[in-house]
Order: C-alpha cells, then sequence, then structure tokens
C-alpha cells in the first residue's frame, strides 16, 4: 500500500463523532460480521478517485455524513408524507433498516479502489457491478436483507441507477442523503494545493488530474495553452499536510 493510513489521521477520524456513532451502530447490526471481514480497508478506503471524498478515510467519512442526514431526512413522518402520495404502510421502513441500507450503499468501494500516491485513489476493474458484489459478500455471512434494505442498496445511485425497482420512502431518503453528503458537504483533497506543487514549465499552480496511467499533476493553465505536467511520484509524500488538511476540513467539536 503506497500510502497506508498514518495512526494520527486514523485516530482524529474515529474520534469524529458522526464516525463514532456510525460505528458503534453498525457494530451491533446484522452486517456487523462483513464489516469486521473488510474493515481495515474501509477504515482507509476514498469514497471517489476525484470528486468528493476522494481522499484516505473519505468512504468512512462520507457513509458517517449519509447516515446523519438520512436520520434527519426520516424525520418526516408516514403521516405527513401521506398528505403528498399515499404510501403503503409495509413500504415504510425501521431506523435498522435505514442504517444497513446506508451502510451498504457504497460498501462495493472497498473493492472498487485501491490506494495511489500522496493519499489519492485509483479505480480498478471489478468482475462485476458493486451491488451485485455486495449481494453476494452479504451471502457468503448469510446475511439476508428485508426489502426496503434490498430496495435501498438496489436504487442508492437514484435516477442513475442500473436496477429498475420501484421508489419506495427508503430510496428517497438515501439518495437524498447520499446526494447531501456528496456535494453539499463534499471535501475534495487536492495534493497539488497542499503541497504548493508548481508547473515545471510556467511557474502556475498545478492540480492533481487522474488519468489512465495513474495520477499526475497538470497546469491549472491547461485551457491556455500550457501543457506543463509533473509525474506524482516525483513528490515526496505529504503524510503531515493531509493530517493538517484532515483536521482543518473536519475538526473535532470543542
Amino acid at each position: 500500500m503506497p500510502n497506508p493510513p498514518t495512526d494520527a489521521t486514523l485516530a482524529h477520524v474515529l474520534q469524529l463523532p458522526i464516525v463514532r456513532d456510525f460505528l458503534a451502530r453498525v457494530e451491533n447490526s446484522k452486517v456487523a460480521p462483513l464489516f469486521a471481514e473488510y474493515r481495515d480497508i474501509f477504515l482507509a478506503c476514498s469514497a471517489a478517485t476525484t470528486r468528493h471524498h476522494n481522499f484516505t478515510h473519505g468512504l468512512l467519512i462520507h457513509t458517517a455524513e449519509v447516515w446523519e442526514c438520512a436520520q434527519r431526512f426520516r424525520d418526516v413522518t408516514p403521516g405527513s408524507v401521506a398528505t403528498i402520495k399515499r404510501v403503503d404502510v409495509n413500504e415504510w421502513y425501521g431506523i435498522e433498516e435505514l442504517l444497513v441500507s446506508v451502510a451498504l450503499h457504497d460498501f462495493a468501494k472497498v473493492k472498487q479502489y485501491e490506494p495511489a500516491d500522496n493519499h489519492s485513489w485509483r479505480k480498478v476493474e471489478m468482475i462485476c457491478n458493486q451491488e451485485t458484489w455486495t449481494l453476494r459478500e452479504l451471502a457468503r455471512f448469510g446475511i439476508a436483507l428485508t426489502d426496503n434494505e434490498l430496495v435501498g442498496l438496489l436504487h442508492a445511485e437514484g435516477g442513475y441507477t442500473e436496477f429498475q425497482v420501484d421508489w419506495r420512502p427508503m430510496s428517497v431518503i438515501l439518495h437524498a442523503a447520499d446526494l447531501w453528503s456528496s456535494q453539499a458537504m463534499a471535501a475534495v483533497w487536492n495534493p497539488a494545493e497542499a503541497m504548493g506543487v508548481t508547473c515545471p514549465t510556467c511557474g502556475s499552480p498545478m492540480r492533481s488530474i487522474s488519468g489512465k496511467n495513474g495520477a499526475f499533476f497538470g497546469c491549472t493553465r491547461y485551457a491556455a495553452g500550457c501543457r506543463g505536467t509533473r509525474d506524482a511520484s516525483s513528490v515526496p509524500p505529504i503524510g503531515e499536510a493531509f493530517l493538517t488538511w484532515l483536521r482543518k476540513m473536519y475538526p473535532l467539536p470543542v
């Protein structure tokens, strides 16, 4: 692993209240065996390669944020929803079903991503899509999902899903919470900015790019015609810079 999480970065993330609450609940849920099997990689894994939560521990933080948001969105009661749209009582879900759906919605990222350089991550080819892989892993542990949990997993991507399943309150809440975390709360790790990397051609700031051959730095004046690049491996590791950035983006409450 080119950039394993340091004790300091993981210790900081594990102290975040939303992370502590999420992990404590998962450890007492029916998906606990699955999370125990993949605990180390889940705690380290990124939630994306270039966009939201694209850094070490990003998947853990993103999932905890989705859990926090989903609970708040759940405050809308079946009664108030029924004034807008008739909802079958069997389609409404319990808090444990919501937890399981949130915990699983991006779980396959532990298989889809692997560490790259400077706390960035890259995508690897999977034998099947994410949801199918998650269902296979659940089957290994004999974990069966309720209808609501299944819909939550298969419809976590909302209108972008590959699966034609009926929208349920679970689908709406989970997708809305996922969007809130990935769009409104999203932190984006930019190693070039954190390290002050400048273009070898024109001296302008550079940005991190994930190309087909791996991560590299490209000039921010690319649109203006500068084609300056720098290989990510030419920049020294930046553990302290990453920890400083992490503490700034996710401060501990006083």
